[in-house]
């Protein structure tokens, strides 16, 4: 199964530079999580109702997750590098150095 880049290569890639039809086109022939869809439905494993449901369950949970984090209040600064690794590695930056970050990124130090 073949996929496509659907947006840029990160946040600040605004993907002006492929044509829109193309990216269009692609995002239509080549969406990984349809053509598994199409895949299963064709082959007999899943129904129309259960891939309704699957798609109504997903939308409803995205949604739940953007709203709790919409809720959520900003985190610390001097939280900004904890959980970078899944368990702790010496050296990794600690509260103080975030806390260093935001003063120079505010031209504060």
């Amino acid at each position: 199964m073949i996929s496509f880049r659907f947006r840029g290569h990160s946040v600040i890639d605004a993907d002006r530079y492929r044509d829109q039809d193309e990216v269009r086109k692609g995002r239509e022939s080549f969406d990984p999580v349809r053509n598994f869809a199409t895949l299963l439905h064709d082959s007999g494993i899943v129904d129309d109702d259960w891939l309704k449901a699957t798609t109504e369950r997903v939308d409803r949970e995205v949604q739940e997750a953007i709203d709790f984090a919409n809720s959520s209040p900003d985190p610390r600064f001097e939280a900004m590098y904890d959980n970078m690794y899944a368990t702790p590695v010496p050296n990794t930056p600690g509260p103080e150095d975030a806390l260093r970050e935001v003063k120079i990124n505010r031209g504060e130090a």
